[in-house]
């Protein structure tokens, strides 16, 4: 805080870590032999998070590491996907049949081997061993919602599923006072280094589906499938306005960010009768903004024997899919169905000094 003074003969780390994982179920079953069934499963996230390392301004911060055991574990920026398991054993990911494309090839094409669909993707931020001051700041966000609707009379089915996750994430690492990772450097050592570092990681799956059926003549079907996800983003890591850094070593900031993103909606309505009518609809959207900058402030002083590094990545992978079957099987009947993708993306990745 402001005021403050640390000094430490070995390394000094200033850490924030935060790991949410939301799993969400929601299912419907209306069938009667009466005139109307009526069904609809709703799953609703909203998520709000703020993850911040700082060393504030007017503070004074030293860690010497003088010697070459004065290591501390600090998390780089960057995270390791890994996929493990059987989603079918524990439930936890969706497994369709068959080897279903998720991601997107260089071409464009869709790619046929994406672990997600069969694997649990797991998130782990990247560390290393630092001789000095590190400040970091790393969070992961895993949302998923699976939500199905069935429902079946002689009349006027009407069955709906809607999935909406929304995630509001921050993640913040910077040094605003002043930060030595050495007293002399005409004697320090070329390990004594200073890093801010922020990664997040960012994994949203949503499953929508809805079937409806009406048997009697003049009856109808009508089966709306939807998965809208919105996600607002932001890794920043960064040396402040008049903000100090001394090292022997190297002088790193670095923001790193990801989001693996896939959403299915599928709809059946089917009518049986004359003068029926099935209607289905699915519609799944993506509206994702992600800000990911590393920097050094204006009138900050960084003094580094060493490499100053100032570094920010952000990479995704989304997938959309909507689809949907309408059926009537009576010679005076009609059926209508609508498959829609929408996506969004707008993303800032910066590093400046």
């Amino acid at each position: 805080a402001d005021g403050s003074d640390l000094s430490a003969d070995g390394s000094v780390l200033v850490a924030a870590v935060d790991d949410n994982k939301v799993t969400l179920w929601a299912g419907t079953v209306e069938v009667t032999t009466g005139d109307v069934a009526v069904g609809a499963s709703i799953a609703i996230a909203d998520v709000v998070a703020d993850t911040r390392a700082w060393i504030a301004e007017g503070a004074a911060v030293k860690g010497l590491a003088a010697a070459a055991t004065d290591t501390i574990a600090a998390a780089t920026g960057d995270s390791s996907i890994s996929y493990t398991g059987d989603v079918a054993d524990d439930g936890t990911e969706l497994a369709p049949p068959g080897n279903v494309p998720t991601a997107t090839t260089g071409d464009g094409e869709l790619s046929a081997d994406d672990p997600s669909w069969t694997q649990v993707r797991e998130s782990a931020a990247d560390y290393a061993d630092i001789r000095g001051v590190a400040v970091t700041a790393n969070s992961t966000d895993t949302v998923k919602g699976y939500v199905g609707t069935i429902g079946g009379t002689k009349d006027a089915a009407v069955v709906g599923a809607l999935f909406l996750p929304s995630v509001k994430r921050t993640t913040d690492a910077s040094v605003a006072g002043i930060v030595n990772a050495t007293d002399d450097l005409a004697a320090a050592s070329e390990d004594q280094d200073v890093v801010v570092s922020a990664g997040s990681d960012f994994h949203s799956v949503g499953v929508t589906g809805v079937l409806g059926v009406s048997a009697g003549e003049g009856g109808a079907a009508v089966a709306p499938s939807v998965s809208w996800h919105t996600a607002d983003l932001t890794t920043l890591a960064h040396i402040d306005e008049g903000a100090s850094v001394m090292a022997g070593g190297d002088v790193v900031v670095a923001a790193g960010a990801s989001q693996h993103i896939t959403r299915v909606t599928a709809g059946i309505a089917g009518s049986g009768g004359d003068g029926a009518a099935g209607v289905e609809g699915s519609v799944t959207g993506l509206h994702l903004t992600s800000t990911t900058q590393a920097f050094v402030g204006a009138d900050a002083t960084v003094t580094a024997l060493g490499n100053v590094l100032v570094s920010a990545s952000d990479d995704t992978v989304e997938t959309g899919v909507a689809g949907g079957i309408a059926v009537a099987i009576a010679e005076v009947s009609g059926a209508v169905g609508a498959g829609v993708v929408y996506t969004h993306i707008d993303k800032t990745t910066a590093a400046y000094i």
